[in-house]
Order: structure tokens, then C-alpha cells, then sequence
């Protein structure tokens, strides 16, 4: 896996110029020896806008949706909106916090974060989540969330 440029075969040019690593970090567990749930903040513009929660990796994945005040919206294809159970996590606002600092330099990032017991965890900073090919996302979630990049700003160099 080293030797792949990920620049090249999977248009994320962000990866060009990173010598690549290898690296291992502790297993988060939510205390039952089950994988944490992953929180995925999409912030356009430094500013968060939605969560989406990934239940059950390495399971039977189960992705949802939320807004900035934990109510459900229908983004994900394979979701029905009456699916939506996931419980808010304890360190919501910390997250939102953490992922405004983060985002700020982008004009787009999703930040990727977990709540353990209250406490906030980083993950990571994404700038193309699937390689800008996110098949489960509904169409309906592509045409907002695609309108609230501003285009304009990065042309005029706001994100330098």
C-alpha cells in the first residue's frame, strides 16, 4: 500500500507531496469491546453544517445523518428517514468546537471525530470523503450540501 500514489490514482492531490507511513494507534472501544461510533462533521466554509454517524463498522455498517441540533435528516440512500436512532453523543458541542478550529483553512473538510464516555477523540481531517464519490449519499443530500460551497470564495483565493 505504500507504494500507491493516492494523488494520481484516486484524484487526491492533498497526498501528492506526503512521504508515506505507516502507523498504530489504541483500538477506541465504547467500554462493551464494541468499535466507537465514528461522528463525521462536513463543515463547508470553517463552519460545521451536519453529522453523519457510521454504527456498527466492520459490521453491519449503519450510516444516519444529523443536523447541528441532533434531529435527523434524510441524506443517506440506504437510511429511511424513520431509521434514525443513534444516540446524540455526550460531547457534541466539544465536537463542534473541535471541527470549527479544524475546518477554518478549508473550503470544504469533513472532521472526523468520537465521543468515549464524554470525551472527544480526533480522527481525521478529510478533504475528498470516497474519493468525491459518495454513492449512499441521497440526491437530495448532494444538491444541498453541494450548494453550500461557495465556489467563488476559493476562486478568489480565500483558501491559500
Amino acid at each position: 500500500m505504500l507504494h500507491i500514489n493516492y494523488a494520481k490514482a484516486h484524484c487526491e492531490y492533498q497526498y501528492e507531496d506526503i512521504t508515506p507511513r505507516i502507523y498504530a494507534e489504541e483500538m477506541l472501544e465504547d467500554g462493551s469491546g464494541h468499535r466507537v461510533t465514528d461522528y463525521k462533521v462536513y463543515c463547508f466554509h470553517g463552519k460545521p453544517y451536519c453529522i453523519m454517524t457510521c454504527i456498527d463498522r466492520g459490521q453491519a455498517l449503519k450510516r444516519l445523518f444529523f443536523d447541528l441540533d441532533w434531529n435527523c435528516l434524510d441524506y443517506e440512500k440506504e437510511a429511511p428517514l424513520g431509521d434514525c436512532e443513534a444516540q446524540k453523543p455526550t460531547g457534541l458541542s466539544d465536537m463542534l468546537k473541535a471541527a470549527e478550529i479544524l475546518a477554518k483553512p478549508f473550503p470544504f473538510a469533513r472532521i472526523d471525530l468520537y465521543d468515549v464516555a464524554g470525551k472527544v477523540y480526533f480522527g481525521e481531517i478529510t478533504l475528498t470523503p470516497d474519493n468525491c464519490n459518495i454513492h449512499h449519499l441521497s440526491e437530495k443530500g448532494q444538491r444541498i450540501m453541494g450548494g453550500l460551497l461557495d465556489l467563488e470564495r476559493v476562486k478568489r483565493g480565500e483558501y491559500r
